[in-house]
């Protein structure tokens, strides 16, 4: 039991020393202890201990609280690619490309959506409305406070194409967008694109984008193509921190969608 407030260097040291349970159980007993269990630092450090300080530095909102955040990035289905293992294993959310993280990603959100409409039908069962006074939501429409699930990509090299047709979070977790790099050489398509997404929202950040293809402008790094249709949910998508390098083309083609671009290099 601690008789007076620690200095900050002294509060570092209780913190890394212990567990966030341990740290619980001493609070109940001692309110200085309770106080530091309480504290922006301490759930910046769980943060840190659970996700990785490059994660948070790529992902943590600047207007959010770390203690609150946390609440909602232990919600969050969170996937991670990393090039070094043999192989994937779904269960444990850890993948060898980006490809399979994206297609898991996409299960996880469309049965997310499934078990949301389930819960609106037992909501009419239960109070009886009518169902022409109640608009049921598909599979695909998820309640906007829903966490998007998060592919977290590890440094390295990784030489695919994506095509993105649910929200998602797409997030390199190196110390800069350099770190983790998308690279398309060659394609049997001119018109091909390195990242194409259709989602009605999402995010793409800290990625370094690089194309070395020749296919007289026709290219995009980044192709946001909407929905074509007036009938269909708006295609949107946030990039950020991303290193767009092209030989050729276009950095980010956008039609009929809505982008907030925010920190983009293009070379």
């Amino acid at each position: 039991a601690m008789e007076r407030w620690l200095p900050n260097h002294l509060q570092d040291v209780v913190l890394e020393l212990l567990s966030p349970t341990k740290l619980a159980t001493c609070s109940g007993t001692n309110h200085n202890m309770y106080e530091l269990a309480t504290s922006e630092r301490h759930w910046k450090l769980v943060w840190e201990r659970r996700y990785g300080r490059h994660y948070l530095r790529a992902c943590f909102p600047v207007s959010s609280l770390f203690r609150r955040q946390f609440g909602v990035e232990a919600s969050r289905p969170t996937l991670v690619v990393d090039p070094r293992i043999m192989h994937s294993d779904p269960k444990q959310g850890v993948f060898k490309t980006i490809a399979e993280a994206l297609s898991s990603a996409s299960d996880i959100w469309l049965e997310a959506g499934e078990s949301h409409r389930d819960q609106v039908s037992q909501c009419h069962d239960q109070q009886h409305l009518e169902w022409s006074s109640y608009e049921m939501e598909e599979p695909e429409s998820c309640p906007q406070s829903l966490p998007l699930p998060r592919v977290v990509i590890l440094p390295g090299t990784y030489m695919e194409q994506l095509t993105i047709e649910n929200p998602v979070e797409v997030v390199g977790a190196g110390n800069f967008p350099t770190d983790v790099v998308l690279v398309q050489t060659e394609s049997d398509n001119s018109t091909s694109s390195l990242i194409k997404w259709k989602a009605t929202r999402g995010l793409v950040s800290n990625l370094q984008l690089v194309q070395e293809v020749s296919s007289e402008g026709r290219s995009k790094a980044v192709y946001v193509l909407g929905p074509g249709s007036p009938d269909k949910d708006p295609v949107a998508v946030k990039l950020e921190k991303l290193d767009i390098r092209s030989s050729d083309g276009y950095g980010v083609d956008i039609m009929g969608a809505t982008v907030d671009i925010l920190s983009l290099i293009h070379i």
